[in-house]
Protein backbone atom coordinates (compact mmCIF):
# COMPACT_ATOMS: atom_id res chain seq x y z
CA UNK A 1 0.00 0.00 0.00
CA UNK A 2 3.10 2.27 0.50
CA UNK A 3 4.52 1.80 -2.47
CA UNK A 4 1.43 2.98 -4.30
CA UNK A 5 0.69 5.46 -2.15
CA UNK A 6 4.51 6.89 -2.31
CA UNK A 7 4.27 6.37 -5.70
CA UNK A 8 1.60 7.88 -6.96
CA UNK A 9 2.53 11.06 -4.75
CA UNK A 10 5.82 11.49 -5.80
CA UNK A 11 4.35 11.60 -10.02
CA UNK A 12 2.04 13.96 -8.82
CA UNK A 13 3.78 16.38 -6.62
CA UNK A 14 5.78 19.29 -8.01
CA UNK A 15 9.45 18.96 -7.20
CA UNK A 16 12.65 21.45 -7.54
CA UNK A 17 13.77 19.63 -10.45
CA UNK A 18 10.40 18.97 -12.42
CA UNK A 19 6.78 19.72 -12.22
CA UNK A 20 4.23 17.01 -11.51
CA UNK A 21 2.33 15.15 -13.80
CA UNK A 22 -1.71 15.29 -14.08
CA UNK A 23 -3.10 12.71 -11.66
CA UNK A 24 -4.21 11.26 -15.39
CA UNK A 25 -0.67 10.42 -16.47
CA UNK A 26 -0.35 9.10 -13.45
CA UNK A 27 -3.34 6.54 -13.29
CA UNK A 28 -2.02 5.82 -16.54
CA UNK A 29 1.23 4.44 -14.96
CA UNK A 30 -0.28 2.99 -12.56
CA UNK A 31 -2.70 0.91 -14.68
CA UNK A 32 0.19 -0.38 -17.02
CA UNK A 33 2.74 -1.56 -13.79
CA UNK A 34 -0.68 -2.98 -12.33
CA UNK A 35 0.33 -6.23 -11.27
CA UNK A 36 4.27 -6.07 -12.24
CA UNK A 37 5.65 -3.00 -10.43
CA UNK A 38 2.88 -2.51 -7.88
CA UNK A 39 0.21 -4.83 -6.41
CA UNK A 40 -2.96 -4.82 -8.17
CA UNK A 41 -5.17 -4.64 -5.37
CA UNK A 42 -3.83 -1.78 -4.13
CA UNK A 43 -3.73 0.06 -6.88
CA UNK A 44 -7.37 -0.63 -8.12
CA UNK A 45 -8.25 0.50 -4.46
CA UNK A 46 -6.37 3.81 -5.19
CA UNK A 47 -7.63 4.22 -8.49
CA UNK A 48 -11.04 3.84 -7.03
CA UNK A 49 -10.26 6.50 -4.36
CA UNK A 50 -9.85 8.91 -6.89
CA UNK A 51 -11.92 8.02 -9.71
CA UNK A 52 -14.21 11.26 -9.53
CA UNK A 53 -11.05 13.32 -10.03
CA UNK A 54 -9.93 11.33 -13.23
CA UNK A 55 -13.70 11.87 -14.70
CA UNK A 56 -12.88 15.34 -15.21
CA UNK A 57 -11.12 16.80 -17.65
CA UNK A 58 -7.43 16.30 -18.01
CA UNK A 59 -5.69 20.27 -17.16
CA UNK A 60 -3.03 18.63 -19.66
CA UNK A 61 -2.90 21.01 -22.26
CA UNK A 62 -2.57 24.46 -20.53
CA UNK A 63 0.46 22.27 -19.02
CA UNK A 64 2.06 21.84 -22.11
CA UNK A 65 1.83 25.09 -23.15
CA UNK A 66 3.07 26.88 -20.18
CA UNK A 67 6.25 24.42 -20.62
CA UNK A 68 6.41 24.98 -24.65
CA UNK A 69 6.17 28.80 -24.23
CA UNK A 70 9.15 28.84 -21.12
CA UNK A 71 11.21 26.71 -23.62
CA UNK A 72 10.51 28.80 -26.54
CA UNK A 73 11.19 32.24 -24.83
CA UNK A 74 14.23 30.63 -22.37
CA UNK A 75 11.96 32.05 -18.87
CA UNK A 76 10.74 29.75 -16.92
CA UNK A 77 6.90 30.02 -16.18
CA UNK A 78 5.52 30.23 -12.71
Amino acid sequence: MIAVADSFDAMTSDRPYRRGMPIHEAAAILREERGRQWDAIVVDALLRSIADQLERPAPLLLHLVRDDVADASGVASA
